[in-house]
This record gives C-alpha cells, sequence and structure tokens, in this order.
C-alpha cells in the first residue's frame, strides 16, 4: 500500500533557507486503511529509520476518500 513518487524542486518540492536539514512528508491514507488502525505509531518509526540523522521533519496524514 505504499507508493512513493518524484519530488522536483520548485514544481512540487522547495528548499527553505530558513529550515536547513528539515523536510514535509505528507501521507494520504485510504479511508479503510486495509482495517490497520497504527498507522500514527508506524510511519513515524520508519521515517526515522530511513532518514539522515541530523535531519528533522514534520509530518502531515491526510485521510483520502478513495484509494488510488
Amino acid at each position: 500500500g505504499l507508493v512513493l513518487g518524484l519530488a522536483r524542486v520548485g514544481v512540487d518540492a522547495w528548499l527553505a533557507e530558513d529550515r536547513p536539514f528539515w523536510f514535509k512528508v505528507t501521507i494520504r491514507i485510504p479511508d479503510t486503511a486495509g482495517g490497520r488502525t497504527d498507522w500514527r505509531e508506524r510511519i513515524p518509526q520508519v521515517i526515522d529509520l530511513a532518514k539522515p540523522a541530523h535531519t528533522t521533519y514534520d509530518l502531515e496524514l491526510v485521510a483520502s476518500l478513495t484509494d488510488r
């Protein structure tokens, strides 16, 4: 169920001068989410394992009415 896209700087991604080593993660979760209820706990664990130690991030979970 996890699909990753391509980020294009200046189109759908940007570099912020005042927040170095910061990025934002937006994840659209299907309304049904396959019966999973632990998304809010598991997603940060996955990001923390994959990101460089010197970085920080904001996580936004968006409920999607349709499963794309």
